[in-house]
């Protein structure tokens, strides 16, 4: 189903960002797997290899904008395309209002909400410019439901949930 088709996963090292590059890649992408943490991103890879799919393990730390970039336009430069973002990069920090702090909320906001706003900024133009592409953003089900004592997840949930509707829209 993706045969010949250049995936970008985020967080790809544990968890539904792993799940999300097998998956693909045993479509037949060619999955670039990154990860905050090297070793996780390798050994994601490695798991694609071993089931005879195709990518490299890269480190990204997606709360870094001028990573973000040359990171895509080095898969643009080595690879001609980008056609599936898997934004999955995130955070959850537990806590009712009264028990989050300021910077706490700050750093959901810059991985739950903000690194996708980013990501899908820099891959929009070129899928654009190449007829077409996917952008996926992970926002599980606290994006759509409240759960007790997960304000700044379930917030910064809703919203990556709402501005990925919004790029629909638009």
């Amino acid at each position: 189903m993706l045969k010949d088709r250049i995936a970008l996963v985020t967080a790809a090292g544990s968890g539904i960002g792993r799940a999300g590059a097998v998956a693909m890649a045993r479509e037949g992408a060619f999955v670039v797997v990154t990860d905050l943490n090297t070793d996780l991103a390798a050994q994601t890879l490695a798991l694609i290899v071993a089931a005879g799919g195709k990518g490299e393990a890269r480190t990204l730390d997606v709360r870094d904008d001028a990573a973000i970039e040359a990171e895509v336009e080095r898969i643009l430069r080595d690879h001609g395309r980008i056609d599936i973002l898997h934004s999955h990069a995130g955070i959850q920090i537990p806590g009712k209002l009264e028990e989050v702090s300021g910077a706490q909320m700050d750093a959901a906001w810059a991985l739950n909400v903000r690194a996708h706003f980013v990501l899908s900024r820099a891959v929009i133009a070129p899928m654009r410019a190449q007829g077409g592409g996917s952008v996926i953003v992970t926002a599980s089900n606290s994006g759509c439901q409240f759960d007790r004592g997960m304000i700044s997840y379930a917030t910064t949930k809703h919203a990556a949930v709402a501005m990925v509707k919004q790029m629909a829209a638009d």
